[in-house]
């Protein structure tokens, strides 16, 4: 009867209006539910439109990839808008620019993924679309997007895709895979420029990269094992990777485990040494001989790390420029994040001038005093390496797009995984 309904409808008031569970402070919270009048394909359909699609295929991987599922339920409402998200330890990059960077990442089925600042995995997602299930890691450091990045894993049948909470700046770079593909979510300076150890030869890495004339998006693949050829597609500006905590130990990215079925996937030099145990157990005399060669395959080479066979770099690595310009890949970022920090405290001292400016002051008090200020900070600026540039708590905005970028926090400390 409808005077039940009502007074069943009543009774349900207080459970409609409730309010909705508290978390603790800080706690990002995960439950998917689409704003009204917004949904993915919109934002596909608006990005084709401003031209971010340049293949069918990618333009595909996006529409098949629904952002919001991606997004905590503070940033949820900008969820389909061509813009970067930024909620606490949640960071995502416009659309668009993850467009431009997975067009340069000139993916291929099968190749090998590193995402350096995977956040909740959705650029991964969309990468795996156009790779298939190859070999996919990411790196972050902010526990609490990582579970959410391995429950869309499961979600969206994608357990090839693992992802670490780890610094990027923790990796071993001697001992860890190496990856036919590299993104970077944050932007490289200085030492963190040997992330690019962590690419094949012939492998595409893309990502923001410190230089001489200030912060590019740059495109940069290994020619061999000392060169890098380097493009510089966009100037971007990118909060940069933290400097790990001091005494934490390294942290191992690891390879699979060598099968037949998997030799594909390793590299040729590792391949072309098992061949050559292989061969020499047919020469009289030789120690390998002494085990048959079914043991060795099934039973040996797949303890056998694939970074054993390395050979040693040294210390040189050289940039090839788009104007085929060849220099050693130095420590400029290092001079740049100098100059950030000399810029950010100039900055600093400008403000509290139009902040303390309009109250009588003294003479000497407001202008001499704050521009002295001024010319302390900048000299102790070049000296000292800036905290607030490593810290990645400022998501800046592009130059030419007025857009921040993903995941500048990207770091963090675990026990490592040992080599297989």
């Amino acid at each position: 009867s409808s005077r039940c309904f009502v007074v069943r409808h009543v009774v349900m008031l207080p459970a409609l209006f409730a309010p909705r569970p508290r978390v603790g402070p800080g706690r990002l919270v995960f439950d998917f539910q689409r704003p009204r009048g917004a949904d993915n394909a919109e934002l596909i359909r608006e990005m084709k439109e401003s031209g971010a699609f340049k293949s069918s295929e990618v333009e595909a991987a996006f529409l098949a990839v629904d952002r919001g599922q991606f997004v905590p339920r503070d940033a949820i409402d900008s969820a389909y808008e061509d813009g970067p998200l930024r909620c606490r330890n949640f960071h995502l990059s416009q659309p668009s620019l993850y467009s431009d960077a997975v067009h340069a990442l000139d993916l291929k089925p099968g190749v090998s993924v590193l995402n350096v600042g995977c956040g909740t995995g959705y650029l991964s997602c969309i990468i795996s679309e156009i790779t298939g299930p190859s070999i996919h890691h990411g790196v972050d450091v902010h526990e609490e997007v990582l579970e959410h990045a391995r429950g869309m894993f499961v979600k969206l049948k994608k357990p090839f895709i693992k992802f670490f909470r780890v610094n990027a700046l923790d990796l071993d770079l001697e001992h860890s895979m190496l990856y036919d593909r590299i993104y970077l979510g944050a932007c490289a300076g200085g030492d963190a420029k040997r992330l690019l150890d962590l690419l094949a030869v012939g492998g595409v890495l893309v990502g923001p990269f410190e230089t001489s004339q200030g912060q590019f998006f740059r495109r940069a693949q290994r020619r061999s094992e000392t060169e890098f050829e380097v493009e510089n597609l966009k100037g971007v500006q990118f909060a940069t990777l933290k400097c790990p905590t001091s005494g934490s130990p390294k942290f191992v990215l690891p390879y699979p485990a060598w099968t037949p079925e998997t030799s594909s996937r390793h590299p040729q030099h590792f391949i072309a040494a098992l061949r050559s145990v292989l061969t020499c157990t047919y020469r009289p005399g030789c120690s390998a001989g002494l085990l048959p060669r079914d043991i060795w395959i099934s039973q040996v080479f797949g303890f056998v790390h694939p970074r054993w066979f390395d050979q040693p770099l040294g210390d040189t690595r050289v940039e090839i420029l788009e104007d085929g310009t060849q220099r050693p890949m130095g420590a400029e970022g290092e001079v740049d994040r100098a100059r950030h920090a000399r810029e950010t405290l100039e900055l600093l001292a400008r403000h509290g001038l139009l902040v303390f400016g309009r109250a009588p002051a003294a003479p000497g008090d407001a202008g001499n005093d704050a521009g002295l200020f001024a010319a302390r900070a900048a000299e102790e600026g070049s000296e000292e390496d800036s905290e607030d540039q490593n810290s990645g708590e400022e998501a800046t905005s592009s130059r030419d797009e007025g857009h921040s970028e993903e995941d500048s926090d990207v770091h963090g400390a675990e026990a490592p995984i040992t080599a297989p």
